[in-house]
């Protein structure tokens, strides 16, 4: 990554296409999703829509309660930023549920520890 000024501004821009992120995190997931296996299967179609192999973590312990719903978030890895991309676009005008979901890039993290 490089930094770079724009309109005023010191900006980080990735040096490659390799350091775009591939895993997009999905928000107002609805609880149902979590519990009914339909429901799940109904949510996982959207995303392998764009990419058959992508991986799904559904994240049980990010859980937002509210007067009217219980919401999680599930992360989404793909093979590539351009599927990750495609996602978040998708998401970003869907409502799952009477969920408006929500959708933000991730970095995938791969933590190594020595012999």
């Amino acid at each position: 990554m490089f930094l770079e000024r724009i309109g005023g501004k010191t900006v980080v821009l990735p040096a490659s296409k390799d350091e775009l992120p591939n895993c997009i995190v999905i928000t107002n997931v609805p609880d149902e999703v979590f519990n009914n296996i339909e429901q799940r299967a109904n949510f996982s179609r959207l995303f392998t829509e764009v990419e058959e192999n992508v991986h799904f973590d559904f994240l049980k312990s990010f859980k937002f309660v509210s007067l009217h719903s219980t919401t999680r978030r599930v992360r989404l890895i793909f093979s590539s930023p351009e599927n990750a991309t495609t996602a978040k676009l998708i998401v970003q005008h869907l409502s799952f549920n009477g969920q408006q979901l929500k959708a933000f890039f991730a970095h995938s993290l791969f933590v190594s520890f020595p012999n």
